[in-house]
C-alpha cells in the first residue's frame, strides 16, 4: 500500500525510490537565518600546508571589529573555515576591504547556502583592483570602452571615478577574478585606425603569485607547469 511523504514529518513513501534513502531538510528558524547572514564561508588558496586555526586567530585580531568574531575550521585539508560576525556592519567592512592574505596566500569568501554541502560552496572568486596603462586620452570616460575592458579582465564590480581621467597614467577598475584561471598581463584593443594595440595591466596587493603561469595561490617554484627559466617568467619577477 502506497503512503505519502509529508514535508517535515519524516513519513516515507513506500513507492518512491528517492524516499527510501532520503528525507526533506526543513528550513531553520528566523534566528538561524539571521545568524547565517553573519557567517561567511572562506578558503585559503595555498598548495603548501597552512595552520588554518592559527590563520583564523590572526585575521580576527587584524580585523579589530566592534564586536567579537567566532571562527572555526570546516575542512582542514581544503583549508576551509567559517566566521560568525557580531554585526552586519563588521562583516560588510571586512568583505568590502578584500583581498585578505595570510602568509601571502589569498583568502576567498562566499555566502553560505542551504542547498547542499558547505564544502561545495564556490570559493574561488577574489576582488582585485586592476590598472590599465597608457590608454589613449580620448575615450577614457566612454562607458562602452570601460565595459569592454572590465569584461576582458573579469566580472566587473566597480570603477574608480576621477574628475580628470585623461590626466592619469591608468584607469583603475575593481574586478572579481576567478583564481582558477591566469591573470591577464595585457589586453588587446582595436583602434579606430584598425590597428590592434596591446596595453599593460597591473594588479594591486597581489598575494602569492606564479610569475610563470600567471595564477594566484602558488609561486613559480611550486607550479605544476614549471620549472621555469628566468626568460620564461612571462609576468616578470
Amino acid at each position: 500500500m502506497a503512503t505519502s511523504l509529508e514535508k517535515g514529518k519524516g513519513v516515507i513513501h513506500s513507492d518512491d525510490r528517492r524516499s527510501a534513502d532520503s528525507f526533506f531538510w526543513d528550513e531553520g528558524t528566523e534566528e538561524e537565518e539571521a545568524r547565517g547572514q553573519l557567517m561567511p564561508i572562506g578558503r585559503i588558496w595555498a598548495q603548501k600546508s597552512i595552520k588554518v586555526k592559527a590563520a583564523i586567530e590572526t585575521m580576527i585580531k587584524l580585523w579589530n571589529t566592534l564586536k567579537p568574531i567566532i571562527g572555526n575550521v570546516i575542512n582542514a585539508k581544503e583549508k576551509m573555515f567559517v566566521f560568525r560576525f557580531g554585526t552586519m556592519r563588521d562583516k560588510d567592512r571586512v568583505l568590502e576591504n578584500q583581498s585578505w592574505h595570510f602568509g601571502k596566500f589569498v583568502w576567498c569568501f562566499n555566502e553560505p547556502t542551504s542547498t547542499g554541502k558547505l564544502t561545495d560552496i564556490p570559493l574561488f572568486h577574489l576582488p582585485l583592483w586592476a590598472r590599465v596603462y597608457d590608454l589613449p586620452i580620448s575615450g577614457r570616460k566612454n562607458e562602452g570602452n570601460v565595459r569592454k575592458i572590465r569584461v576582458m579582465l573579469g566580472t566587473y564590480i566597480n570603477m574608480e571615478l576621477r574628475p580628470n581621467p585623461e590626466m592619469d597614467r591608468a584607469i583603475r577598475v575593481l574586478i572579481l577574478h576567478d583564481i582558477r584561471i591566469p591573470l591577464k598581463k595585457m589586453i588587446k584593443i582595436l583602434m579606430p585606425t584598425g590597428k590592434e594595440v596591446c596595453f599593460d595591466v597591473k594588479y594591486e596587493r597581489l598575494p602569492t603569485f606564479c610569475y610563470g603561469y600567471g595564477r594566484l595561490g602558488h609561486g613559480e617554484k611550486d607550479c605544476k607547469e614549471g620549472p621555469y627559466e628566468e626568460d620564461e617568467l612571462k609576468f616578470g619577477e
